[in-house]
């Protein structure tokens, strides 16, 4: 959103945002809704006493840089409508630059497992893929990140360095939402996709220092 000042106590209000609604791959047909806003306004202040208004100051943090580790698991289904349902599982690695006290960005890197390519890659005579490393996937993220008392809401958009399930794009994306459940521990229920394709829901417990 942003604000416009036509006049000393007459300002232009505009808003934009869009919203996606997904079952997270829990079942297949995994269809999506997706839903654009857009809204105009006008803002006039009637009573001018002269009072200002002072953005409070928010101090820096004393620590720049926060290092974490977090595993996840999930579970989602192929898309063939057979309802079966495999596990999946990441470990990710975040170094992360405070901006201030509620905002940060930040580089990681991935380890995901994901046990539907068993049968994306089957074999000609059905028969699912059992090879480990095809199984898996590596990949490089950058995050932003704000946070409101304990809660933190994230966003990442990734790069597969690593994967041999090369129908869906290279490109992932994750949005978080972590709850600080102790100084250091951390609880964290994610989305992650593929360029707007929800791909699972992970659940996660992590350390950060």
């Amino acid at each position: 959103d942003g604000k416009i000042r036509l006049f000393p106590r007459c300002e232009l209000v505009l808003e934009a945002g869009t919203s996606h609604f997904s079952n997270g791959k829990t079942r297949s047909p995994n269809y999506g809704i997706n839903a654009c806003s857009f809204s105009l306004g006008l803002n006039y202040l009637f009573n001018n006493n002269g009072t200002k208004m002072q953005e409070p100051e928010i101090p820096l943090p004393g620590k720049r840089y926060v290092q974490s580790v977090i595993y996840s698991a999930g579970s989602k289904v192929y898309d063939n409508l057979l309802g079966k349902r495999y596990f999946t599982s990441s470990v990710s690695y975040n170094v992360e630059r405070l901006i201030d006290l509620k905002r940060k960005i930040g580089l990681g890197a991935d380890f995901f497992y994901d046990g539907s390519i068993k049968e994306a890659l089957a074999r000609a005579d059905g028969s699912p893929e059992k090879d480990f490393t095809k199984l898996i996937r590596v990949g490089l993220h950058t995050s932003y990140a704000i946070r409101y008392k304990q809660l933190i809401m994230g966003i990442q958009i990734g790069y597969y360095l690593y994967s041999k399930y090369t129908v869906l794009t290279p490109v992932y994306n994750r949005i978080s939402i972590q709850y600080l459940l102790t100084k250091n521990m951390i609880g964290s229920i994610a989305i992650k996709s593929h360029m707007g394709k929800a791909d699972c829901l992970e659940y996660g417990i992590g350390y950060n220092w």
